[in-house]
C-alpha cells in the first residue's frame, strides 16, 4: 500500500551545451486496494454423484456480505451466471440434470472501486458428476392368475435386465416399502404363503447399485396386483309378471341374474330340484320363457351360477325359490249394441251392453275397445251398459267385453266376448274456397270469381254457395261435381258480403253436409277520380336538356291518408312507367323531363285495406324537345395570331336548323350578336389589327324560334385566341467594306417562329433590291448574296419579313439599317476572286453553326413555349361577315 500516491514527471533539453529542465507534468494519482475476499461455493443436496433428472442448487457467498458487491459463477472457463443484485449471494438451480451439466464449478466476487470492478480470487472448485439411473427391473408372480382364494400361495420375483450389475432390490406394496434386500444376484423372490385380505394390493420393485458411496435407485418396475375373492354370492331370481297365480295359456319369464358387481358366469335353472336349463357360455343373466302355460309347468324354481377365474369355475349358492301356480281361463261373456245398425253418423247415440254367463254372480265386467279398457263395472254386477252420445270418429272400432274373477288375490280375466263393430260415417270434406283475383278490396266494375272445390282424394257430391249464411238468389250457386264457380263480371256494391260453400254427399238415402268452410269477404270501393296534370314551365316546345316539371294534383276536397303516384310516358304504341313516388303527406309530385318526346299522363293510388287502388288516368300533356347546338371555329384552328393580323371566327349549327341569330362571347361576356341569313346555318365574325386585348376564350350560341318560342342553344365549344408579338429581325453583313468585283452576303434572322413568313431585303434608295437573291432560307434565317459587286451596290440596307394568310400580307416588320461601302479595285480583289468559293463555303459553315445554336436554344425552351407548328390557314365561306 506504500506505493499509493500522486506521480509527476519532467524532461530536459540541451540548449547551447546546457540542460534545461521542463516544468512538472500534471500529477497522476495511483490508489492501491486489497482484492475482495475469496468466496465459497456450495451445492444442495451434496452428493458425490448425481442421477440424471435430479435437481441441484449451487450457491456462491462470502462471510462478510459488505465485502462483495456481485458474484459470478463459472463452469470450466465459461461464465454460467452473474448476480443482478448487489451484496446478495448468487443462487443457481439446475432442474432435471443431464450429462451436459457435468464439469468443474467455481465462483468469483467483484467489488467496484473508483469505477473499476476488482475481482476476488476464485473459490475452491467442485466437480459435478452425473450418471444415468440403472434400468428398471421386471416383476412377475407365480402362479400368474387374476384372482386368488384365501389360503393359496403366490411368489413374487424381481429381476434386473441382462447385462446389468445388481446391488440389491426393494419391494413396494401400494407404494410402501415392504422389503429392502442387498444382493448381488440378478433376481430375488418374495414368497407369500396363505394369501389373506392383507395380501391384496399393487406390487412393484426397484433395483439399486452403489456408486461413489451413494445408492442409486432404478425407476420402478411395472405393477402387478394380487386380488382375493370369496365364494360367489347366490344369484337373484325373478318372474315377470309376478302373480300369485297364473292362467293357462299365459306367458311368464323367469330370470336369473348374478349379483351387482359380480362377473358373468354359467347358469343352471332347477324346477323342484331338477335341472330345467343350463347355459354353456358366460353371461350375466339367464332368461327362461314359458309360453302357453299348462298345469304341468307349475312348481318351485331355483337357480345358481358359476364364474371362471384363473382357469377354474367357482359355483355360487342356490337362489331363493319362487313358486308358480296355474289355473284355467273363465268362460267368455256376451256383447250387443242398441240400436243395431251397420253404420252410424257422427253425432248420433248408441248403447253397448255386456252380460256375464248365466249363474255368474261374483266378479266385475270390463268393456274394451281394440283390447284397451274403456269402462269397468262395480263389483257384483251381471250386466254393464255403456252409452255413447254425439258419436265421432274417435268412437269407431271393435268393441269386446270380459269379466274378472278373483283367485288368491288376483283378478283373473275371462276370454273376451265376440267383437261388435261401430262404424262412423265421416262428414264430407270441407271444400276449399278461393277468390280470383284475391284482393282485400275490389273496385266497382272489376271482375271476381269465387271457386269452391272438393279437396283431392275425396268423393264428389253436391256443392252449394252461400252469402252471409243465406242462399244466393241469382247466378250459379249449386252444382253436382268436384267444383263450383260463382262469378261476377262487373262488381257493384251489392256484391259485398261474406261468402261460404257447403259440400254434401248421399249416404244410405240421406244427404250429409260438411262443416262450413272459412268465409271469404268481398269488399267493394269506387274508383278514385282522375288527377289533373300540368307542365311547368308551359311551352309548346323545349330545348333538349331543359328541365320541365310535371305536376299531378288530386281532385279538390279528395283527401287520403296515404297516396302513391305513377307517371307514364308513351311514344307511339309503347307506354312506359318511368317514375313511382311514395308520399304519405303531399297530394302532388313532380318529375324532371327525361329528354324524351312523348305524351305524359299520371295517376295516383289510394291505399284501401292494404291494397293500392289506382285512379283513372289524367289527361295527357305533350313534351316536344328540340336539339339546338352551336359550334365555333377560327380560320387558324390553333388560335395563334400575330399582332396586327386578322382573325375570322365562325359560329354554325351542325344540325342545319333554321337559325335566326348568332351570339358571340369572349371570356363568357357578350361580344356581338348577328342575325342569320335566311337558309344559312352559320355566320362569321372578323377581328382586324389583332392586339393583346383580343386574347381570350371565345364561344357562341345560336337562336331559333319554334311555335312562337325563341330557343337559345347551350354554349358552344370554346376556342382560345392567343396573340404573339412581331419582333424586329436582325440584319448582319459579312463585311461593311466590299471591293468592286467582290461578293456581298447579307443575313436576315427572325427571332420567333411565325406561320407564312416571307423574307425581303431593301436599300434605302432602291426598295426592290432586285440584284439580291437568297441563297439559303432555313429556320427563320435568310441569306442574300450579290456577286461581282459594283460601285452601285453600296448604300444603306435593311431587311424584314411578312406574315401571309390566305395569300394576303397580314403583317410585316423592318430591321435596323446597316451601311455597305464599295472600294475601288485593288490587289486584294484578285485574291478575293480566287478565294470566292472558299469564302462562300466558310460563310455556309458559319450560318450552319448559328442555326445549330438557335435550335439548341429552342429545344431548351420547349417546355415554356407553345407548340411552334405552322398555322393552317382556314378561310370558310361566309355569307355574312362583320369586322371589329
Amino acid at each position: 500500500m506504500s506505493d499509493s500516491g500522486n506521480y509527476t514527471c519532467t524532461y530536459q533539453a540541451q540548449v547551447s551545451g546546457r540542460w534545461i529542465r521542463s516544468h512538472q507534468s500534471e500529477p497522476l494519482g495511483i490508489t492501491l486496494t486489497r482484492p475482495p475476499p475469496q468466496p465459497k461455493v456450495s451445492r444442495h443436496p451434496e452428493y458425490p454423484i448425481y442421477v440424471a433428472g435430479e435437481t441441484v442448487t449451487i450457491t456462491c457467498a462470502v462471510s462478510n456480505r459488505d465485502s462483495a458487491e456481485r458474484f459470478q459463477l463459472v463452469k470450466g472457463s465459461t461464465s454460467v451466471m452473474n448476480s443482478t443484485r448487489n451484496r446478495q449471494p448468487l443462487t443457481y438451480t439446475i432442474k432435471s440434470l443431464t450429462r451436459d451439466n457435468e464439469g468443474s464449478y467455481l465462483c468469483f466476487t467483484q467489488m467496484q472501486v473508483s469505477g473499476r470492478w476488482i475481482h476476488s480470487p476464485s473459490s475452491p472448485a467442485f466437480v459435478m458428476v452425473v450418471t444415468n439411473p440403472p434400468p428398471p427391473p421386471t416383476i412377475s408372480m407365480n402362479p400368474d392368475i387374476p384372482v386368488y382364494l384365501p389360503g393359496e400361495s403366490v411368489t413374487i420375483t424381481c429381476r434386473v435386465p441382462r447385462g446389468t450389475s445388481p446391488g440389491g432390490f426393494q419391494l413396494l406394496k401400494d407404494s410402501n416399502l415392504l422389503k429392502n434386500i442387498t444382493s448381488n444376484e440378478p433376481s430375488l423372490s418374495f414368497p407369500i404363503r396363505n394369501v389373506t385380505s392383507r395380501s391384496e394390493g399393487s406390487y412393484m420393485c426397484l433395483s439399486q447399485i452403489q456408486l461413489s458411496g451413494r445408492w442409486i435407485h432404478s425407476p420402478s418396475s411395472n405393477i402387478i396386483r394380487i386380488s382375493l375373492t370369496d365364494t360367489r354370492p347366490p344369484p337373484t331370481i325373478t318372474v315377470i309378471p309376478e302373480q300369485p297365480v297364473y292362467v293357462s295359456g299365459e306367458t311368464v319369464t323367469i330370470t336369473c341374474e348374478v349379483p351387482h358387481g359380480e362377473s358373468a358366469g354359467r347358469f343352471q335353472l332347477l324346477k323342484d330340484s331338477i335341472a330345467v336349463v343350463e347355459s354353456t357360455r358366460s353371461q350375466r343373466s339367464l332368461t327362461y320363457l314359458i309360453r302357453n302355460m299348462t298345469a304341468s309347468q307349475g312348481g318351485s324354481y331355483t337357480c345358481s351360477y358359476q364364474i371362471q377365474m384363473a382357469g377354474r369355475w367357482l359355483p355360487s349358492d342356490l337362489s331363493i325359490p319362487i313358486q308358480i301356480n296355474i289355473t284355467d281361463v273363465p268362460p267368455q261373456p256376451t256383447i250387443s249394441k242398441h240400436p243395431e245398425s251397420p253404420v252410424y253418423v257422427a253425432g248420433e247415440t248408441v248403447t253397448i251392453v255386456c252380460r256375464a254367463p248365466p249363474g255368474y254372480t261374483t266378479g266385475r265386467l270390463q268393456l274394451l275397445k281394440a283390447l284397451a279398457p274403456v269402462i269397468d263395472s262395480t263389483r257384483g254386477q251381471e250386466t254393464l251398459n255403456y252409452t255413447v252420445r254425439h258419436l265421432s270418429t274417435s268412437n269407431e272400432g271393435d268393441y269386446t267385453c270380459a269379466y274378472q274373477t278373483q283367485l288368491w288375490g288376483r283378478w283373473i280375466d275371462s276370454s273376451p266376448s265376440q267383437p261388435i263393430t261401430i262404424t262412423i260415417a265421416h262428414a264430407p270434406a270441407v271444400p276449399r274456397i278461393l277468390v280470383n283475383p284475391a284482393y282485400p278490396v275490389y273496385m266497382t266494375g272489376e271482375s271476381v270469381a269465387i271457386n269452391c272445390a272438393v279437396p283431392n282424394g275425396n268423393p264428389p257430391g253436391r256443392l252449394r254457395m252461400l252469402k252471409d249464411g243465406a242462399t244466393i238468389i241469382s247466378g250459379q250457386v249449386e252444382q253436382n261435381g268436384p267444383s263450383l264457380t260463382y262469378s261476377s263480371r262487373y262488381v257493384t256494391r251489392e256484391n259485398e258480403g261474406s261468402y261460404t260453400c257447403l259440400h254434401e254427399i248421399e249416404l244410405f238415402g240421406r244427404w250429409i253436409h260438411s262443416a262450413a268452410n272459412h268465409a271469404v269477404q268481398i269488399n267493394v270501393t269506387d274508383v278514385p277520380p282522375p288527377p289533373t296534370v300540368s307542365l311547368s314551365p308551359t311551352y309548346p316546345v323545349y330545348l333538349s336538356g331543359e328541365d320541365v316539371r310535371i305536376a299531378c294534383v288530386v281532385p279538390a276536397r279528395y283527401d287520403f291518408s296515404r297516396l302513391r303516384w305513377s307517371l307514364r310516358w308513351s311514344e307511339g304504341n309503347v307506354t312506359t312507367e318511368i317514375q313511382t313516388t311514395h308520399d304519405p303527406v303531399a297530394n302532388s309530385f313532380g318529375t324532371v323531363d327525361r329528354n324524351g318526346d312523348g305524351n305524359y299522363t299520371c295517376l295516383y293510388e289510394r291505399e284501401v285495406a292494404g291494397r293500392w287502388i289506382p285512379s283513372l288516368p289524367s289527361e295527357s300533356v305533350t313534351v316536344h324537345r328540340l336539339a339546338v347546338r352551336a359550334v365555333i371555329s377560327m380560320d387558324h384552328q390553333s388560335g395563334r395570331y400575330v399582332e396586327g393580323s386578322i382573325a375570322t371566327i365562325s359560329c354554325s349549327d351542325p344540325d342545319w336548323n333554321h337559325v335566326n341569330s348568332f351570339t358571340f362571347y369572349k371570356d363568357s361576356a357578350l361580344l356581338h350578336s348577328l342575325d342569320a341569313v335566311s337558309g344559312h346555318h352559320f355566320v362569321s365574325l372578323t377581328i382586324g389589327n389583332i392586339s393583346e386585348m383580343d386574347q381570350g376564350s371565345y364561344t357562341c350560341k345560336c337562336g331559333i324560334t319554334v311555335l312562337g318560342r325563341h330557343l337559345s342553344s347551350h354554349a358552344s365549344n370554346s376556342m382560345l385566341l392567343t396573340v404573339e408579338e412581331m419582333l424586329k429581325p436582325v440584319i448582319s453583313i459579312d463585311s461593311d467594306d466590299v471591293d468592286i468585283g467582290g461578293n456581298l452576303s447579307i443575313t436576315c434572322m427572325n427571332m420567333r417562329d411565325h406561320p407564312g413568313v416571307s423574307f425581303f431585303i431593301q436599300r434605302v434608295d432602291d426598295v426592290s433590291s432586285s440584284r439580291f437573291r437568297p441563297v439559303l432560307l432555313k429556320d427563320n434565317i435568310a441569306i442574300f448574296t450579290v456577286t461581282n459587286v459594283t460601285q452601285g451596290d453600296g448604300g444603306v440596307y435593311s431587311c424584314g419579313y411578312e406574315v401571309m394568310a390566305n395569300g394576303t400580307v397580314v403583317a410585316y416588320t423592318i430591321s435596323e439599317r446597316v451601311e455597305v461601302t464599295v472600294n475601288a479595285k485593288s490587289w486584294t480583289q484578285l485574291l478575293t476572286r480566287y478565294l470566292y468559293v472558299t469564302g462562300v463555303a466558310v460563310l455556309i459553315v458559319v450560318v450552319a453553326v448559328a442555326v445549330a445554336i438557335k435550335l439548341k436554344k429552342k429545344k431548351g425552351s420547349a417546355n415554356l413555349n407553345e407548340s411552334t407548328e405552322a398555322l393552317n390557314v382556314v378561310n370558310p365561306t361566309s355569307t355574312k361577315e362583320t369586322t371589329l
